[in-house]
């Protein structure tokens, strides 16, 4: 799938990441019929256990990179960020300030093989008040 032309009020991007596995979700369509797509998928080449931090930082550039990627091309819209808290807070530092401005909020866990039905729950659930 390819991420669309212009965002919508009715949609919601999800970002949901570990520290190999990268995966743009967009949410769309009204509260009681949303609908969980997948738009991209990024995977760290490589990792070695020896070398977890620095991987980790590296994969948390390249997906910043790819954010503003999208974003630039007028792709992303109300940004939701779900990862481990150290990888979490990787990913807020390497955010330029106009992705951080879309980001509504931030998901402490690693739900980056849920499945659809959980992901709404989880996005809905962590709704910001």
């Amino acid at each position: 799938m390819s991420l669309p032309d212009q965002p919508s009020h009715l949609v919601t991007h999800v970002l949901i990441t570990d520290h190999v596995v990268a995966r743009l979700l967009r949410v769309i369509g009204p509260q009681r019929h949303r609908v969980v797509e997948q738009e991209e998928l990024l995977e760290q080449p490589t990792h070695r256990h020896e070398e977890a931090r620095r991987d980790e930082q590296h994969f948390a550039i390249r997906i910043a990179q790819q954010l503003q990627s999208w974003h630039r091309a007028g792709a992303l819209s109300n940004l939701i960020l779900v990862a481990e808290p150290h990888l979490l807070g990787a990913l807020r530092k390497h955010l330029p300030a106009d992705l951080r401005a879309l980001l509504s909020r931030g998901i402490n866990g690693d739900y980056v093989h849920a499945n659809q039905q959980h992901i709404l729950r989880l996005i809905e659930s962590s709704a910001p008040a």
